[in-house]
């Protein structure tokens, strides 16, 4: 008895930490550095962090019961962030996590910042049912971007603002997204479905313009399929807008523009693509726009290349 009982005591703390780590279902949390805050309406938060990192870390640890919402103050700074931000929630169609600015943020907007060599600054690793929401309270038009993802690190090829890998479900939508060099977007392995990337704003950080708009490139046996590439502007990629790349199938690639890519002084012997289909089938690709510039009347519509 004496062995079990101090035993018995530790499950219980260990027990207890975990359920207190967890969010409250259908809860909404501020994400600020000076908390308390209330909300655009007056009412008080469910709790608050002082962290993005924070705030999904007990993300993280909380059960698919219900909707969860973390919003950024007008006043949040990326000083106490721990990078890179990793979101491994596993929700449900009414259990969806949305990361948002507050209703009342100001036309600056919102810039979460930071410095990841050779990786994301926010990676979805297993992550479903996340939705990152630029728009104000994530509503109203999808063309008011106000959140920033910028990775600031010094250019390379493996440089990532959002990367994704055996993530599903998820949403990014009417953000700005920067990074020096690398993917603005990587889709990665273990099978990324059914996720959407819409209206979004992609371009450098601050040196080196990305190599790469949107990038997938699947592995076996689970295969990315079924994700939608929709309505964003891709700004001066200097090798792909959008890669469909190996191990991807059945994408919907829709209404995007990739601008600028072809003005850019590249090798002689170097190609641009604007939308590049490696491999699978079943694709959707329509309505899209690849041109010098941003102005429809020096654009090429449809400039798709299905080989390497």
């Amino acid at each position: 008895m004496k062995q079990k009982f101090p035993l018995l005591l530790l499950f219980l703390f260990i027990y207890s930490k975990i359920i207190f780590s967890q969010l409250t279902p259908g809860g909404i949390y501020s994400i600020g550095p000076n908390p308390p805050y209330t909300q655009p309406g007056g009412f008080p938060y469910t709790g608050n962090f002082t962290s993005l990192s924070a705030a999904v870390s007990q993300l993280n640890l909380s059960s698919a019961s219900g909707h969860y919402i973390l919003e950024f103050q007008n006043d949040y700074t990326p000083a106490s962030e721990s990078f890179p931000v990793v979101i491994t929630y596993v929700g449900a169609p009414t259990a969806v996590a949305t990361i948002r600015p507050r209703s009342d943020v100001p036309i600056s907007g919102i810039s979460v910042t930071g410095s990841v060599s050779g990786g994301p600054i926010v990676f979805l690793n297993g992550a479903s049912y996340v939705h990152i929401d630029g728009r104000p309270g994530a509503s109203g038009p999808f063309s008011t971007r106000r959140l920033t993802f910028q990775n600031n690190a010094a250019s390379l090829v493996s440089n990532i603002s959002i990367g994704f890998v055996a993530a599903s479900y998820n949403r990014v939508a009417a953000c700005t997204l920067k990074v020096n060099g690398g993917n603005v977007i990587n889709l990665g392995a273990n099978g990324c479905s059914h996720n959407r990337i819409h209206s979004n704003y992609m371009s450098m950080a601050t040196t080196t313009h990305p190599s790469i708009g949107v990038n997938s490139d699947g592995s076996l046996p689970l295969l990315n399929t079924d994700d939608t590439i929709s309505a964003n502007i891709i700004a001066y990629p200097t090798s792909m807008g959008i890669n469909i790349g190996t191990n991807s199938t059945s994408f919907v690639v829709a209404e995007n523009h990739v601008g600028g890519g072809l003005s850019l002084n590249m090798p002689a012997n170097r190609n641009f693509y604007g939308i590049r289909v490696a491999s699978g089938g079943g694709h959707k690709i329509f309505g899209n726009i690849i041109g010098d510039d941003f102005s429809s009347s020096n654009a090429i519509y449809e400039n798709i290349n299905t080989s390497g």
